[in-house]
């Protein structure tokens, strides 16, 4: 057994050294400089901040890159001075875990530990408003609680004071649950949250510039990306575009490529089930899928009623609100473009024109709804 771990460790290093590769790229880190994709996400958080809004929530299924997102916040606000940002990887269960956060932002190194008599540690409840107003001076917090399911209902009332009356936002990452839970208990602060982000999943493209960054990492940008379309099309159909199933997808195929030498991964080496969604998963999906803009919908409704070209879609929608029929055209060509890059439709050269159909994913979630 010995002998087969150190060739198999051989192995690993000649065939990394092939690719140019320093490390496994995919192994299970949280790498916020290979986040790929929810460009409107990231603008919504970001515009949230700006805008001073007390409470945001970041919602989205296990997997779904919602960690990786937090600490890419915290990365683009720690470049603000005019910020103080506080992330917090594990949602606190008591109110000692909570203060003991608080004051470990603004923690001396021990040299200088001396000066805190100048400005003392919060020590209980009755402290945190106006030591933390102090501590923060001109400057604003934002707290990142990743895990804020986790977080008990004492907890969460007092991430509530904190936004009420401290110079404050709040960024609450969680599973889609948690909005359900805050309703039941927490009214108070699900009042608070003007902003409601969703993860939902990455889109085929997303998919393969997720697996050429995490390369480029691991290699200082000078890596080969031995995997091929076909194998990227099977990461995507079997991962459903969640970036910790790519992760898994691609760590196993590796470990398959290395144990035979490979000079590519095919789809062959993908292998695996694909990912399953909770009902609660499917359901958020759907209110994603609800609020699409009317005319977008009114043509997702005509590809899902059986239309696959532009012509055939403008037989299924109302044409009294355009001004022409070559108006219309040019407005249904328009919103197909849209609705390809997010992923919704797929289309293939039919002749001289071009073949729409509803994205497999998207199909069986429009039909749920």
């Amino acid at each position: 057994e010995v002998h087969d771990a150190r060739e198999f460790r051989k192995r690993l290093r000649k065939w990394y050294g092939t690719f140019n590769w320093k490390e496994n790229p995919f192994a299970f880190e949280i790498i916020p400089e290979t986040f790929v994709g929810y460009e409107k996400q990231k603008t919504d958080l970001m515009a949230a901040i700006e805008q001073k809004e007390k409470a945001v929530l970041l919602l989205g299924p296990t997997g779904s890159g919602k960690t990786t997102m937090s600490r890419w916040l915290e990365n683009e606000l720690r470049k603000n001075r005019e910020i103080t940002t506080l992330f917090i990887s594990k949602a606190p269960a008591k109110i000692d875990e909570l203060i003991a956060q608080l004051n470990s932002l603004f923690a001396l190194p021990w040299y200088l530990r001396f000066l805190s008599v100048l400005n003392p540690n919060i020590k209980n409840t009755s402290e945190i408003v106006e030591k933390l107003s102090r501590k923060l001076g001109k400057k604003r917090l934002v707290i990142i609680v990743d895990e804020a399911h986790e977080s008990s209902v004492e907890c969460l009332q007092w991430f509530r004071v904190i936004a009420d009356h401290v110079n404050a936002t709040l960024v609450l990452s969680a599973l889609p649950v948690f909005e359900g839970f805050l309703e039941k208990h927490l009214e108070t602060l699900r009042k608070r949250v003007t902003t409601r982000v969703v993860l939902s999943m990455l889109t085929r493209d997303e998919v393969k510039e997720l697996i050429e960054k995490r390369i480029a990492y691991a290699s200082n940008g000078e890596g080969k990306n031995p995997f091929t379309e076909d194998a990227i099309d099977k990461i995507y159909e079997i991962s459903s575009g969640f970036p910790r199933e790519v992760l898994r997808l691609c760590n196993d195929a590796v470990h398959r490529a290395v144990l035979e030498f490979a000079e590519r991964i095919d789809s062959s080496y993908i292998t695996g089930e694909p990912v399953k969604r909770t009902e609660l998963e499917v359901k958020e999906h759907i209110f994603e899928v609800t609020r699409f803009p009317k005319r977008q919908r009114e043509v997702i409704d005509a590809l899902l009623s059986g239309a696959s070209t532009p012509g055939e879609i403008l037989e299924k929608i109302p044409l009294e609100k355009y001004k022409s029929r070559e108006h219309a055209l040019r407005s249904v060509n328009n919103i197909l473009q849209r609705l390809l890059k997010q992923n919704v439709v797929l289309r293939k050269k039919q002749g001289k024109t071009y073949v729409y159909t509803l994205s497999p994913k998207m199909r069986t979630l429009l039909t749920k709804a």
